[in-house]
């Protein structure tokens, strides 16, 4: 049986940086090298925040030039809970002038309002963040309008909605269940 970090790595490879959702993987425009992949053992909201401590001290961080993968496969909390504890760990990240930024996914991660497969682009085998410096966030949308997310969004749902059943299931659906259960 595969590993969980082998699992999630190989979701990176083959949704998104096969399916190129993401400026900050190989074939994005910053040409960053991917991110750092690590395994957590955090449990709970408590454990995860206290998780991150480190980077503090990190001088990538303080640089702005972070760029971390981190995986909670022990974790049970749902996507709603996952998901507000990533946005109250930006908040700390930014009171201490860490130069982060917080990106969710979750096996079960929705956006509000989408009816289709846009829901798949944050979806991942386990609950995870995607820590990426400001400087790298920054390289990745340089002479993009204000609403580059949500146009990458939109065109990242698009990807997905023009697969076929088949296609769909066998590259996205397959990463996103059946690995975690809460």
């Amino acid at each position: 049986m595969k590993s969980e970090k082998c699992i999630t790595e190989e979701w990176l490879e083959r949704v998104v940086l096969d399916l190129n959702f993401c400026p900050f993987f190989g074939k994005g425009p910053v040409g960053v090298k991917g991110p750092t992949l690590v395994k957590m053992t955090s449990v709970d909201a408590k454990s995860i925040r206290a998780s991150l401590d480190y980077l503090k001290e990190d001088g990538l961080c303080v640089t702005g030039l972070y760029h971390g993968f981190h995986l909670y496969p022990q974790t049970k909390l749902k996507f709603e809970n996952f998901y507000q504890l990533s946005c109250s760990i930006q908040n700390r990240l930014d009171k201490l002038s860490i130069a982060v930024e917080v990106v969710c996914f979750h096996p079960d991660f929705s956006f509000e309002g989408e009816v289709d497969r846009g829901h798949y682009v944050n979806r991942s085998p386990y609950p995870s963040l995607h820590l990426i410096g400001t400087k790298l966030m920054n390289k990745a949308t340089e002479g993009q309008n204000h609403d580059f997310g949500e146009k990458l969004s939109l065109t990242n749902r698009d990807k997905l909605n023009q697969m076929s059943e088949n296609e769909f299931s066998q590259r996205v659906l397959k990463y996103s269940q059946g690995f975690w259960s809460n």
